[in-house]
C-alpha cells in the first residue's frame, strides 16, 4: 500500500513538471553584423552596385525546439511566456504526443507572420496540455536567455544576374551570412 501511495504521488507530481525544450532551458544569442555589397544587372541601365550594411540575431543552440514534457494522455499543448519585464508573448501551440510536442515550437524567429516564444533575460513559460480541448494538465518552467558576444563578419561581394536583388536586403543578407557561417 505505501509502495502504491508512493508511485502515485511521483506520478502526480511528474504531472504538472516539465523538462523544459529538447535543448535544454539555457540558450544564448549570438548578434551577428557585416556588410555586403552587391552587384546587379539592370535591364535598363547595366550595373548596378548595392551596399548593405546586415544585422541579425541568432538563438544558440536552437531557434525552433520542441517542447518536452509529461507523459500524460493530450493531443495539444499551449504554450505562453512571461518575460522579465513582465511582457506576455502571444501564445504557441502543438499537438502533443508522447510527451513532447509533435512539431517545433518557434522560440526566436521574429517576422511580419511569425512572433518569437522568448526575449533576451528570464522567461517564465506556462504550458496547458489538452485532450479533446479538455485540460488534461498544466505547469510552468523557467527559461534563461543571456546575451552573447557580437560578431562581425568579413566584408562580403556578391554578384547576381537579378536585378531585384538589389532591392532585397533582407535576402541578399541572409546570403551573405550564410556564406560566412553566421560569423563563426
Amino acid at each position: 500500500m505505501k509502495f502504491l501511495v508512493l508511485v502515485l504521488c511521483l506520478s502526480f507530481s511528474g504531472f504538472s513538471f516539465a523538462q523544459s525544450f529538447a535543448s535544454g532551458n539555457k540558450f544564448t544569442t549570438k548578434p551577428i553584423s557585416g556588410d555586403v555589397m552587391v552587384q546587379c544587372t539592370d535591364p535598363h541601365f547595366g550595373l548596378t552596385t548595392q551596399h548593405f550594411e546586415c544585422e541579425d540575431n541568432r538563438l544558440s543552440p536552437e531557434e525552433f525546439d520542441y517542447f518536452v514534457g509529461p507523459q500524460v494522455d493530450a493531443d495539444n499543448v499551449v504554450l505562453v511566456s512571461t518575460y522579465e519585464n513582465g511582457i506576455t508573448s502571444k501564445e504557441k501551440s502543438a499537438g502533443y504526443k508522447n510527451g513532447k510536442s509533435s512539431s517545433h515550437i518557434n522560440l526566436w524567429i521574429s517576422s511580419l507572420f511569425q512572433h518569437p516564444l522568448l526575449a533576451e533575460g528570464l522567461n517564465k513559460i506556462s504550458y496547458v496540455l489538452k485532450k479533446s480541448g479538455q485540460v488534461v494538465g498544466q505547469g510552468q518552467f523557467d527559461v534563461q536567455v543571456a546575451k552573447g558576444e557580437t560578431r562581425r563578419c568579413p566584408s562580403g561581394f556578391y554578384m547576381t544576374p537579378v536585378f531585384s536583388d538589389c532591392q532585397n536586403p533582407y535576402m541578399v543578407c541572409d546570403q551573405y551570412f550564410q556564406q560566412y557561417n553566421y560569423c563563426q
